[in-house]
């Protein structure tokens, strides 16, 4: 997830058990988890902070803001200002409010992350448009048509997240379809 500046390594909501029942599956998803964070370390002056749910069953109260409605277009509105216009004090209320806790806290040791890990993974369904594909004169856009993340050279994105909008559909062979041709444009 992004807003403004700040970023979601992880969200979850209930986990299900069976995703991490083998220890082996624990220790990829956790050894995800870290190098996943290790990046953010190169891309600090972009990304900011990455930020975790705390409580990964407040994943359910806040999807009802991402319901498109006129009420939720205001908040929108309004904290897009605020981290605009004050990007510290907009993500450390962004993160108060949606309960969100420094990945670094989670970090802290082996122990804590396979605790976070068991507690908060899950599927997410039809995840899309969180790197928007435009172009670079578009503030909105990360990516270009080609896939390369804006301002970084050799990073891209080929999957649903380069979706300028959130399908009403399964978005299966959609992201299908983005991958090969992104795919398919790298290799030449």
């Amino acid at each position: 997830m992004e807003l403004g500046g700040l970023q979601a390594l992880w969200l979850g909501s209930h986990a299900d058990p069976g995703i991490i029942r083998d220890p082996r599956d624990l220790a990829r998803i956790t050894e995800a988890f870290r190098f996943t964070a290790s990046l953010f370390d190169s891309l600090h002056g972009i990304c900011g902070t990455p930020y975790v749910l705390a409580d990964a069953g407040n994943l359910s109260r806040l999807m009802r803001y991402n319901e498109p409605t006129r009420a939720n277009a205001v908040r929108a509105a309004a904290a897009a200002r605020l981290i605009d216009a004050m990007p510290k004090l907009g993500q450390r209320t962004v993160a108060r409010l949606s309960k969100m806790t420094p990945a670094t806290d989670v970090l802290r040791s082996g122990e804590t992350l396979a605790d976070y890990a068991r507690r908060s993974i899950s599927g997410t369904g039809h995840v899309s448009g969180t790197c928007r594909m435009g172009a670079a004169n578009d503030p909105l856009a990360v990516v270009d048509p080609q896939g390369q993340v804006h301002g970084m050279h050799g990073l891209y994105v080929a999957d649903a997240s380069v979706m300028p909008t959130v399908p009403s559909a399964n978005t299966h062979l959609p992201t299908i379809m983005v991958a090969e041709k992104i795919a398919g444009g790298l290799s030449r």
